[in-house]
């Protein structure tokens, strides 16, 4: 869960959505934006989707909720991510390749 807080919060919640981008994360994010504070943020990565930077099965990383009292009910309808989805997130067909 992320609540707003500064710019050490954003380094990590974009260093989780790569871990979780390449299967080294599989958590649930619930990225709690109270009074709109990270729609940029929200806005860049429907932007990334958008142009093709990141596949539309990547929006199943995160959740953005407006309000702390919505975010158990976000945890328990949040996608599920596998470590297998590594296989949309990169271009190669076995993590060994980076080795």
């Amino acid at each position: 869960m992320t609540l707003p807080v500064g710019t050490v919060t954003l380094e990590e919640i974009l260093d989780a959505l790569t871990l979780k981008r390449l299967g080294v994360l599989t958590c649930t994010m619930i990225i709690v934006n109270t009074d709109g504070y990270y729609d940029p943020l929200r806005q860049m990565l429907e932007n990334a989707v958008q142009e093709k930077f990141m596949a539309p099965e990547h929006e199943d990383m995160w959740t953005f909720v407006d309000r702390a009292e919505d975010v158990m009910d976000a945890i328990q309808h949040a996608p599920k991510w596998s470590p297998d989805n590594f296989r949309f997130a990169v271009p190669h067909k076995d993590p060994s390749d980076f080795i």
